[in-house]
């Protein structure tokens, strides 16, 4: 239904590093699921309000679709949304909070196998946030596992924006020649998304 793909479209809109857009698609797939019937479509679209809650540094906001997600996916029986909905709260935790680093990571082993895209985009946001609190062993640890599992499911988007965190990371420990040559591979790449070429174009820059 149109609610179901408002919701994909906010996840995919991740990718051009546009929140407002983001955040539009995502509150309007809530506005046309919430009158109907509970669904797993409903369950999906709490599931990525509370994704973004996270990225914006929103625990409470964060905590409360999260919580919708999981209880409502645990009444429809689908244990994948709910898993998701754990891992949008722990992330919101590190995000916010820079502790319980044991718990996000147990929350995203879960959701590597049955949805992988997921994880990734939440393992890229979440090395992110290790590499701009100088937390350079938990970014080097998320970077690596998302990379490896972006390639192995064949999300080139997802592991091309590990590496361009990890060249974040590299910076932040002082290592710009790294930096600078990560940056430089990936803007020869022939198709960027605005996301990547940004980010990309940022810390060559700096470096």
């Amino acid at each position: 239904g149109r609610g179901n793909d408002l919701a994909r479209l906010s996840q995919l809109l991740c990718l051009s590093g546009s929140l407002s857009e983001i955040r539009e698609s995502a509150e309007h797939a809530l506005a046309l699921l919430e009158p109907l019937e509970p669904s797993i479509q409903l369950a999906w679209a709490y599931a990525n309000r509370a994704q973004l809650a996270g990225i914006e540094y929103d625990s409470a906001g964060a905590a409360h679709f999260g919580r919708k997600a999981e209880h409502l996916a645990l009444a429809l029986g689908d244990t994948t949304i709910s898993s998701w909905a754990r891992l949008t709260r722990a992330f919101s935790d590190i995000a916010a909070n820079q502790h319980n680093w044991d718990n996000f990571e147990t929350a995203w082993r879960t959701m590597t196998t049955p949805a992988a895209e997921h994880a990734a985009m939440v393992g890229v946001f979440a090395g992110f946030v290790a590499a701009l609190h100088h937390d350079h062993e938990s970014a080097r640890r998320c970077l690596t596992q998302t990379g490896q599992l972006s390639s192995n499911h064949n999300l080139i988007g997802f592991e091309l924006l590990a590496q361009v965190v990890s060249a974040v990371a590299s910076l932040d420990r002082g290592e710009h020649d790294e930096a600078q040559a990560i940056t430089a591979e990936i803007l020869g790449q022939p198709t960027l998304s605005p996301l990547h070429h940004l980010w990309s174009q940022v810390v060559s820059a700096t470096a």
